[in-house]
């Protein structure tokens, strides 16, 4: 179990305050129904064309989608 995450090229550091054990059941598993799956290069692609117009804060707010 992964309990904190340091990014420190990003100047990003995340930590766990508490840990909840909660059972889950089938019906949250179920894979979904609607839409339609996309490849890492697809989702890529949408990402871009969602944030042409963001200008220089695209790029942060791209890497923070990505994670």
């Amino acid at each position: 179990m992964i309990l904190g995450v340091a990014l420190p090229h990003e100047n990003i550091t995340w930590f766990a305050k508490t840990v909840t054990d909660k059972p889950v059941t089938p019906n949250e598993l179920k894979v979904p129904t609607k839409g339609k799956p996309v490849n890492n290069k697809t989702l890529r692609e949408t990402i871009n064309s969602a944030l042409k117009d963001w200008g220089d804060y695209a790029q942060s707010a791209l890497k923070a989608f990505l994670l």
